[in-house]
């Protein structure tokens, strides 16, 4: 997952610094399923700490970490992962839940 519309080109992680956008670098999560749609795993699109910025990928467990396909056809994900900084140290807590919403 990266936006590359949301950060004028630049591949990363869009995030919010204040009011003005911003992105980590070098950061693209990867989310791994199972075939009843949860979310087993997280990985770093740019390496698992062997990117400039050392940073990898993890999945928080108390996340609901699941992908749905609702009653009406809609489809959710919701996940909780981290950021992981060089050194192993956790760097960000993400929380988010994605809604399908059709093609692009």
């Amino acid at each position: 997952m990266y936006c590359i519309t949301f950060l004028d080109g630049r591949q990363g992680h869009p995030i919010k610094n204040g009011t003005s956008d911003s992105w980590y670098w070098n950061f693209a999560p990867v989310f791994n399923m199972d075939d009843a749609g949860k979310v087993t795993s997280v990985t770093n699109f740019y390496g698992q700490g062997t990117n400039a910025n050392g940073r990898s990928a993890r999945l928080d467990p108390t996340g609901v970490n699941k992908f749905t396909i609702n009653d009406d056809g809609s489809k959710t994900l919701e996940v909780k992962y981290i950021m992981v900084q060089a050194g192993g140290v956790d760097r960000t807590f993400f929380t988010e839940k994605w809604t399908y919403k059709g093609e692009r």
